[in-house]
């Protein structure tokens, strides 16, 4: 799905620091996507060796890059 972000204008310090901290997502999410990308497609990372809690890391992995691209 879409991500939508609600940034309106308030007094509040609580809502800059959301602004705040949206924007170093946004700023940080094409490094983050291609550190994804590279573990996923990592020659030894072998999802038949691995344990439960790798196998559901790397399928979330899997799902936040296909959420990123559209996919």
């Amino acid at each position: 799905g879409l991500v939508s972000l609600n940034i309106s204008k308030s007094d509040g310090e609580d809502d800059t620091n959301e602004v705040e901290a949206n924007a170093r997502l946004i700023a940080a999410s094409p490094a983050l996507l291609a550190a994804l990308e590279r573990l996923t497609a990592c020659p030894d990372v072998s999802l038949q060796e691995c344990e439960q809690e790798t196998y559901d890391a790397l399928n979330q992995a899997r799902e936040a890059i296909a959420m990123a691209t559209g996919e």
